[in-house]
Formats: structure tokens, C-alpha cells, sequence
């Protein structure tokens, strides 16, 4: 049985319609509620409001246009049916819903939380710049809505852009200016700084309004949905179990630069298989895909020698239990992530949004410390795989994965600022676990990849845990493929793989491009390479393998 949401008169807000037709779903337990082919605007009266804790966006109070909550077996669909948000709303938020699907939505907002500008003129370490979208200036501060959350940073991310590439330039970098001291001329902002390009984009908005977001959900299928704008991820999944992306685009509307204004899509701590399939992001200020679970520092406690406490290591992972009755946490050496125990939690009791006490089943081994890490093993790693898609950042990387049993991307195409593929982890900076046991990176094109000079990431596909100390016998990653590949680019190296315990690059070939120069300087965070060395690289991999890397010229 379907429920039709009723189509308001043009402008009038829609939450109403929509608040009625879950109503009578739930009552009459419908399977399927559908948004009518045209335009529905939202603003925030009538919506849901809670309070939530979104994992690597901002927590707080969140105005929630469509709230799904504790549902099984239901729809939601449109025919590219436009869903037109108006403030400070998050689109969808899914919480502990099973065998859930979305489709056919576009999803986009009156204004954008990215403003664009042209250059108009940099002189004396001056930059004057038209600014569209609404704004005013108020005590030489930039306001662009006015109410409480308006760039409620006070700083101002700059970030310069070609029009007519839609590129960064290659030696551009961030800027974070203070919202102070600024003035208009003849309708030019005036902002300190030279940026050497001929338009910006300012980023002004905190991670506030993700544009889907899904947690503690199973068996959750997402596709053939259109993401045009969010003050955040375009789409986040946390704490769920099979997610399937399909036909996603998180890719700017017409009139504008900037998509999502960070990550495109972004998992944290899910389970089971995660499928991306035929999906495409463009133009958001981050990643286009990461996949991740956390870490948690660990404070030793003296109630009981099987008792310690998890910390949030980074402060938007807060607000989520550090473990759960029934798991298996992994004990990490803080500098080299080296296992050091596995125990069964006995019992979890959060004791605030930052801090877990945790009781573990036997004794805790003699070199964990205060400072070590702790990461949820069981119940089961995901499995990742990276079908098919197209991903070109703005600023960014294609796919970061970490603390995964298993990740396959294939038959994608890469076009990046930074690296195409990224297999991360590390108890440090983000606290983004972990090992990945096997990744298979197979048929993709990377088409001129980590162009730009800044960029932390310097191959086109880096396997770089963050360690910050390497032991003789212990690879943190397992089995690293790289096979098949195209390679497009002027610089060298193509491939890193730091500490595992296989590296397999082989049948790639490189082409060379001489439309970006290689940029010096910079060596990248996350980088032990140099620009001298062979296209493949490895440093502390127990065994290497290369052969048939047509133009690769690899040193094994």
C-alpha cells in the first residue's frame, strides 16, 4: 500500500504534508510513502526537533525534516522529486530503522552554507571580491543569516578556485581568515589576503545539517538520489549494518561551485557489506567516500584491575558509547597500534558524551597504559566494496578506508586533488581505526591525481597508517592489490604501501600527462616517499611483489 505526501501550494512548507503521511503509513502500516514529481520546500516550522550527536559533524539540537525513526520495511520514494530546504534543516535522518529504502529525492537548499565570489582585484596584500548569495556586514564582521549559528566559528574558510576548470590551482592552498575587519567598496568585499585565483568559495557554516543521515539502521538501501547541498556530510551512515549506495550524486547545482562542504559520503563503525555502486560526487570541500571505525584513547582506572575508561580522542566522535556488552575490544600500543589483548566487554556504562568505563572479561595486559588506543572488533568488520563510481573533489580524496576486513574498489575513475585511494588508519589525529585485512584496488582510471601542491596526501594511491613508531615484526595492514590500473600523470611516485605484510602491484600502466607539472616542494603528511623514487614505493612491507607496470619502471 502506498501513501502519496500531499503536494502544498507552491511555497507553502511542506513538513505538515509530509508529518501527515507518516502518520498515516505508521497507522495503517503502509510499505511505501510517496513524494509526488515536482518541488517540495521545507522550513523549519513544523518540522521534528531533537537532539543528536552526529558522528565527524556537529552535535546539538538538529530541525529534521523528515525523521525516521524505529521503522521496518518502508519506502520512501520520489520521481526525481526536488526537496527545497529553507535554513537550517537536516533533510533526512534515520535512526534504528530496518530494511529501509530511499529513492528518487533531490535534495537542496534555498541558500548555500559555501558562498562564491569573483575576484575582482589583488593588490597590496589586499583581495576585493564580488560576493553573491544574501549577506550584510555588521561591524566589520560578515553575517549571512543572522540568527545564532551564523558562522558561529568567527572564522572564514577560503578556498580559491578556477571558473573555468572548476579546479583549485595548483599551488592554492586553505585560508582561514577571522570574520573582523572587513569592509565593502562600491560593492566589493575586502578581504587581507592574496589567493592568486580568480574566484573563491567561503565556507562560513559549521558541519550542522549533514543532507541524509542514518543511524544505528540495518539492511539500508540508498539510491538513485541527488545531493546538490549540505552544511556537512552530503551523506552519513553510523553504527549500521549492510548499507548499499547506488546511483548517489552529491554534485553542485547550476548556479553554484561547492556541493557538500566536506565529505560526500562518509560510514563510521558500520558492519557487514557496504556496497557503492555507480555513484558520483564532484565539488564538495573534503573526501568524496570514507570509511572508518574509531578509535578510543584509554585512561587506566584503579577500581579493579579488569576496569579502565575509552575517551573520545577527537571531539566530534563524542556522544557515543565507547563500547557495548557483548563486543570485543582490540588493546592497541598507543605509538604502533601493535595488538596487545583482546577481551569481551562484561560491562559499559557511559558516564558522559566523552567518557565510557568499561569491564572487560580477564585481566588487562601489563603494557597498557594510560594513552594506549581500543577499538570495537566484534561483532565483525565490515566488507567494502567501490563499484563503478566517479569521484572529483573540489579539494580532496577519492577513498579513504580504515578498520575494514575487506575493500575492493574497482572500475572507478579518480580525479583528485589528493590521493585516489587512501588506506588510512591510526590512533592519532582523527582516530580513524584501523588495519585493513585485504584491499583489492583493480580496472580504475586515476586521471591526474594529488595535483595539488598542498595536498596531504602525495601518491595516487597511499597506504599510510598514521604510526608514529614502526616495530621489526608487526605490519599493521594485511594484503595490499593494486592491479590493472591507469595511471595518468606527470609525477612520480604512483603507488606507496607503508607497513603490511603483502604488496602486490602489478599489470598497471602510467601515462605520461603534461597537463599539471609535478609540484615541488611540499612532501605531504602522509608521505614517505620522494619525488626521485619509483612509481611504486614500500617501506616496512614484509613482501613485495611487481611485475608488467607498462612505463612504471619499479624498483621492487
Amino acid at each position: 500500500m502506498i501513501v502519496d505526501v500531499a503536494k502544498p501550494a507552491q511555497g507553502e512548507n511542506a513538513s505538515a504534508a509530509w508529518r501527515r503521511a507518516l502518520a498515516e503509513a505508521r497507522s495503517r502500516k503502509c510499505s511505501r510513502i510517496r513524494f509526488l514529481p515536482g518541488r517540495y520546500d521545507f522550513y523549519p516550522g513544523d518540522c521534528a526537533r531533537k537532539s543528536l550527536h552526529f558522528s565527524n559533524n556537529d552535535c546539538g539540537e538538529k530541525t529534521i525534516a523528515l525523521h525516521l525513526e524505529d521503522l521496518d520495511d518502508l519506502e520512501v520514494t520520489g520521481e526525481n522529486t526536488l526537496l527545497f530546504f529553507h535554513g537550517r534543516i537536516c533533510p533526512v535522518v534515520a535512526e534504528n530503522c530496518s530494511r529501509l529504502r530511499l529513492s528518487g529525492l533531490v535534495v537542496d537548499f534555498e541558500d548555500s552554507f559555501v558562498s562564491d565570489a569573483s575576484v575582482v582585484e589583488e593588490k597590496d596584500g589586499v583581495c576585493r571580491a564580488e560576493l553573491y548569495g544574501k549577506y550584510r556586514l555588521e561591524g566589520g564582521r560578515l553575517v549571512f543569516t543572522g540568527d545564532a549559528f551564523d558562522n558561529r566559528s568567527g572564522v572564514l574558510q577560503i578556498r580559491p578556485y578556477d571558473p573555468d576548470s572548476g579546479e583549485m590551482p595548483q599551488d592554492a592552498d586553505c585560508t582561514a581568515l577571522p570574520n573582523r575587519d572587513i569592509a565593502e567598496e562600491n560593492g566589493l568585499i575586502r578581504l587581507p589576503g592574496v589567493f592568486g585565483a580568480k574566484a573563491i568559495t567561503i565556507k562560513h557554516e559549521d558541519r550542522l545539517c549533514p543532507g541524509i543521515v542514518l543511524s544505528g539502521c540495518s539492511d539500508v538501501t540508498v539510491e538513485d538520489i541527488t545531493i546538490h547541498h549540505a552544511a556537512g556530510m552530503g551523506l552519513l551512515a553510523q553504527f549500521c549494518t549492510g548499507v548499499t549506495l547506488e546511483k548517489i550524486r552529491v554534485v553542485p547545482a547550476a548556479d553554484r561551485v561547492v556541493s557538500s562542504s566536506d565529505d560526500a559520503l562518509h560510514l563510521v563503525e558500520c558492519r557487514g557489506d557496504i556496497a557503492v555502486r555507480d555513484c558520483r560526487a564532484a565539488g564538495m570541500l573534503d573526501d568524496a567516500l570514507n570509511v572508518h571505525g574509531i578509535y578510543r584513547p584509554v585512561t587506566m582506572a584503579e577500581e579493579k584491575e579488569n576496569v579502565f575508561y575509552l575517551e573520545t580522542g577527537h571531539p566530534q566522535q563524542a556522544g557515543f558509547p565507547g563500547a557495548r556488552p557483548g563486543d570485543t575490544l582490540e588493546l592497541v600500543k598507543a605509538a604502533s597500534c601493535r595488538p596487545l589483548a583482546r577481551l569481551a566487554v562484561l560491562r559499559a556504562e557511559q558516564l558522559s558524551p566523552e567518557r565510557t568505563l568499561v569491564e572487560t572479561s580477564g585481566p588487562l595486559p601489563r603494557e597498557l597504559r594510560t594513552g594506549c588506543g581500543a577499538r570495537v572488533l566484534e561483532p565483525g568488520l565490515a566488507r567494502l566494496e567501490v563499484d563503478g563510481c566517479d569521484f572529483s573533489p573540489l579539494r580532496g580524496r577519492g577513498v579513504l578506508a580504515s578498520g575494514l576486513a575487506q575493500v575492493r574498489v574497482k572500475n572507478c575513475r579518480f580525479h583528485t586533488s589528493g590521493a585516489g585511494v587512501f588506506i588510512a588508519g591510526g590512533c592519532a589525529r582523527w582516530y580513524e581505526t584501523g588495519p585493513v585485512g585485504h584491499a583489492v584496488i583493480e580496472n580504475n582510471l586515476f586521471d591526474n591525481c594529488c595535483y595539488l601542491r598542498h595536498s596531504s596526501t602525495r601518491e595516487a594511491v597511499s597506504v599510510y597508517p598514521d604510526l608514529k613508531e614502526l616495530e621489526p615484526d608487526f605490519y599493521y595492514h594485511g594484503v595490499i592489490e593494486v592491479k590493472g590500473n591507469r595511471f595518468i600523470s606527470s609525477r612520480r611516485p604512483l603507488v606507496s604501501v607503508l607497513s603490511a605484510e603483502r604488496a602486490d602491484v602489478s599489470g598497471n600502466t602510467f601515462e605520461l600527462s603534461g597537463k599539471y607539472g609535478f609540484p615541488p616542494g611540499d612532501p605531504g603528511v602522509f608521505s614517505f616517499a620522494s619525488p626521485d623514487d619509483p612509481a611504486a614505493v614500500f617501506k616496512h612491507v614484509k613482501t613485495v611483489h611487481t611485475e608488467n607496470n607498462a612505463g612504471f619502471f619499479t624498483r621492487g
